[in-house]
């Protein structure tokens, strides 16, 4: 008996309905279910489900899964609004890319959002506002003011209008057409309309600058502004001076031929002045500054300055000489400087906390008060895991706007947690203004995803916000995507690499070099459990609830342990030497990345390894129950069209089919001699199953996770590009079990510079959706920070054998009628079932029982 689902021309010839079976349809194993000239079930050993129709992006589940966002460039308004330019992706939950306005309160201004006809890229640095209102921008955008012509493009250095759109008047070109030819890093916009940029660029519409230039009001070069031979490295700020002339600072040691540190001084012509700053910094000056009084300051990652020690932040009168009395050394590196009406200014960089061998032991952000007289009146500290403050504007009614990459002030012990995602707004003595609360955010990653009976899942990755509200690294989701409570993890949780959850609600983790953790149903640590001594990146279970825990290697431990109920070892498991703790071409140790423990026992593991227990083992090795390798499973060598020394091979999931073959996903070209890049079949032996065809080319990508579906279906997720015709599919594909592509499936992840690292993560809930986490910020085309689901498209018709081996159909009573015909063979001639549903709850019924050998059947929708 073979069945078919025919498409209806009112729903554009997809099929329409959503086929489930509950149990092996069909006892004879040459008996078919075919949609769209497909077999998705054969046999007895078919799996006792199948999918058919699209699937398609769901509104929900759709929860955020983020980190504080970098603020690099702020520029203050008249109106008190300010313009901030960074790394984020969202501004309070909304899709902001880069570039967004605060309103005076710190909320988004909705009013304001980037519009270009093409915008390619969105990598903003720093940013200036005119006094028409327009809004410049520099650092790496690429748009397009006209989809047609490539010869529109503006690329380094864009102006908007005041609502965000594209100024197509201005127009300073991009490198392809002979316009900038590098990023825009300083902007100053002149009394007179002109605009002053540095950066790291050398011409501009043809005409040679070397990091520094003068432009006309449209973008045009200023041909009376000629710096010579300009900077020979990045000019990263801009002071203008009352009288017009430019204080430079950056990463050069020479300009216009003159040895300058890092620090030079120019006329309103370009050119420069003789004698100031001539020995300079001894490393990169990152901000300058010119205050009320005529002197400047200048601040970066030096630890001289004119030969005497200034660590990090110099104070120079009008000559370029140091000023004595300067209080140095909070700092370890000056990252922003911002003068002040009245003499004094505020500096901001970060914290070393102590050296250890002369080196820095922290990174901490910190903002300090310095008074007329260089002494420092007033701080404030954040925290976090190197935290920077990059960017300062004050704002006319007096307040000073801080953006950077921190997520909280410094902890003080008993006392709330004071948090600021990435901006923040201070008085005058750096005390933060209670009521400027933004949350800049970026999308961050999700590493592993296991659905709990109840219809929630638990998230796990390097995120600390859920939906704008503080969680850090894991989380608990209700099915319509809110967080659910109950669970608060550890402040200072590491990155999640894997999760395991015990049938008792409590959670295991692997969480690298945190070791594998343990917590409570409620997030809690759980204090009866010894932290196993293994840089975690693999966690699971095994039949006896046993945990199997693996990572890298080292002196003490063989990548691998296996631990029981309180954490100690498990003294029966034994793997001998187990991975090499010796460092490999590329620099970095043999790890392990995913186990999997198997019915009988056995265990398979995964990773960047070629031996295990002085046996070759090449990325997968299969265990005895005891740890011992098994010699019945010896795979072929896997191997990458890259020197080892950059890229090694590496295996990162894998799956055993019922038949104990086994699908290894990675990073990889060849298997033994073999093609077979990301993706391939080996049989029970781990020897390659040549009949099973990669998807892929070798661009360089990596499979990440691979999820089985209802029917033989399989999911594939990772970092990956796959071609279909003209269309192109990123992060996910899946395929058909000879390897094609299935083009039912239509799911594609993207993400900007920072986050397109994919999908990592595969799950199925409780309703049949699929369930994916990653790196990513889009999911076709819609906005989604590390998580999407797909649900299938079209009403569930879900089919069930009968034990007289006749076919049971059910679809919701609410949807549109189903109609079965017949015919002897499947060119027909059809015949439509005389058949009536029977009610039962709220589905529509339907019982066929087959005569004889049952002929041909299929089953289409009224439309």
């Amino acid at each position: 008996m073979s069945i078919q689902l025919t498409p209806s021309a009112a729903h554009g010839g997809r099929a329409p309905l959503r086929i489930r079976t509950t149990r092996p349809l069909f006892a004879n194993p040459v008996a078919r279910l075919v949609l769209g000239g497909c077999v998705l079930l054969a046999g007895e050993a078919a799996a006792t489900g199948a999918t058919g129709g699209a699937w398609e992006l769901a509104s929900s589940p759709a929860p955020r899964f983020e980190v504080s966002g970098w603020v690099r460039g702020a520029a203050v308004q008249t109106d008190n609004r300010t313009v901030i330019a960074g790394l984020f992706t969202t501004v309070d939950g909304v899709r902001r890319n880069g570039l967004a306005r605060l309103n005076p309160d710190g909320s988004l201004d909705e009013s304001f959002e980037v519009k270009a006809p093409v915008i390619l890229q969105e990598m903003y640095d720093t940013v200036a506002v005119d006094a028409a209102g327009r809004i410049l921008v520099g650092g790496q955008p690429f748009f397009l003011a006209d989809p047609a012509d490539f010869q529109s493009a503006r690329q380094y250095l864009v102006r908007l209008l005041p609502d965000g759109t594209l100024d197509t008047t201005f127009d300073a070109g991009a490198f392809p057409s002979g316009g900038l030819d590098g990023p825009v890093l300083a902007i100053v916009v002149q009394p007179d309309g002109k605009i002053v940029i540095g950066g790291d660029f050398t011409q501009i519409h043809g005409v040679a600058r070397s990091r520094l230039a003068r432009l006309n009001e449209d973008g045009s070069v200023d041909p009376t502004f000629d710096p010579g031979a300009g900077a020979n490295a990045q000019v990263s700020s801009l002071a203008r001076l009352p009288d017009g002339r430019l204080l430079v600072g950056g990463h050069f040691t020479t300009f216009d031929g003159q040895v300058r540190g890092g620090v030079a001084l120019v006329g309103t012509d370009g050119g420069l002045e003789d004698g100031f700053g001539a020995s300079g910094a001894n490393g990169p000056v990152n901000a300058v500054a010119v205050l009320a009084d005529g002197r400047f300051v200048v601040g970066g990652a030096f630890s001289t300055f004119a030969g005497e020690g200034l660590q990090g932040l110099a104070l120079l009168d009008a000559a370029g000489n140091p000023v004595p009395g300067l209080k140095t050394g909070f700092l370890h590196e000056v990252t922003a400087v911002l003068p002040r009406p009245d003499g004094t200014f505020l500096v901001g960089g970060w914290n070393p906390v102590m050296y250890f061998n002369g080196k820095p032991t922290d990174h901490d952000a910190e903002l300090l008060v310095y008074g007329a007289d260089g002494q420092v009146k007033g701080s404030l500290q954040f925290e976090g895991e190197r935290t920077d403050v990059l960017t300062l504007a004050r704002r006319p009614d007096g307040k000073e706007f801080c953006g950077g990459s921190f997520r909280a002030v410094a902890i003080v012990e008993g006392e709330p947690i004071i948090y600021r995602h990435g901006a923040c707004l201070v008085d005058e003595f750096a005390r933060l203004d209670a009521g400027f609360t933004p949350t800049i955010a970026l999308a961050g990653m999700v590493n592993d995803l296991v659905v709990e009976p109840g219809g929630t899942f638990l998230a796990g990755g390097f995120f600390n916000l859920v939906n704008g509200v503080v969680h850090t690294n894991l989380a608990r989701i209700r099915a319509d995507g809110t967080l659910a409570p109950g669970l608060q993890p550890p402040y200072g949780l590491e990155t999640v690499e894997q999760i395991a959850r015990q049938a008792d609600g409590r959670v295991v983790l692997a969480t690298g070099a945190g070791g594998v953790r343990r917590l409570m149903p409620d997030g809690t640590t759980d204090a009866g459990f010894q932290r196993g001594n293994v840089w975690a990146l693999a966690v699971t279970l095994d039949a006896q609830g046993r945990i199997l825990a693996g990572g890298k290697a080292d002196a003490t431990v063989p990548g691998i342990v296996r631990l029981l109920a309180d954490g100690t070892p498990d003294p029966t498991f034994d793997v001998g030497d187990g991975l090499s703790n010796a460092v490999q071409q590329d620099g970095r140790l043999d790890e392990i990345h995913e186990i999997q423990a198997l019915d009988d026992g056995a265990i398979l593991v995964v990773g960047s390894f070629e031996q295990f227990n002085n046996q070759p083992r090449n990325r997968v090795v299969r265990l005895l129950e005891s740890g011992a390798v098994d010699p019945g499973f010896v795979p072929p060598p896997f191997g990458t069209s890259l020197p080892p020394s950059l890229f090694r091979p590496e295996l990162h999931t894998a799956h055993v089919l019922p038949d104990g073959r086994v699908l290894v996903g990675g990073r990889f070209s060849k298997v033994g001699d073999a093609d077979a890049p990301m993706l391939a079949r080996l049989q029970a032996d781990g020897s390659l199953d040549a009949t099973f065809q990669s998807p892929f080319t070798d661009n360089g990508g990596a499979v990440r996770a691979l999820l089985p579906l209802p029917g033989g279906g399989l999911l594939v997720g990772g970092n990956f590009q796959v071609f279909d015709g003209p269309d192109f599919f990123n992060g996910l594909v899946q395929i058909l079990p000879d390897g094609a592509r299935d083009p039912a499936f239509t799911g594609s992840l993207n993400g900007d510079a920072w986050d397109d690292l994919g999908a990592r993560a595969l799950a199925l809930d409780a309703t049949g959706a699929i369930l994916v986490g990653g790196a990513f910020s889009l999911a076709n085309g819609q906005a989604r920070a590390c998580f999407a689901a797909y649900a299938e498209s079209g009403p569930a018709l879900r089919l069930t054998r009968a034990p007289d081996n006749g076919l049971e159909l059910r679809w919701p009573a609410g949807e549109p009628g189903v109609f079965i015909e017949t015919a002897p063979s499947p060119l027909g001639p059809w015949e439509r079932l005389a058949v009536t549903p029977e009610q039962q709850g709220g589905d529509n019924v339907v019982s066929i029982v087959p005569e004889g050998t049952g002929g041909f059947f299929r089953m289409g929708m009224q439309p």
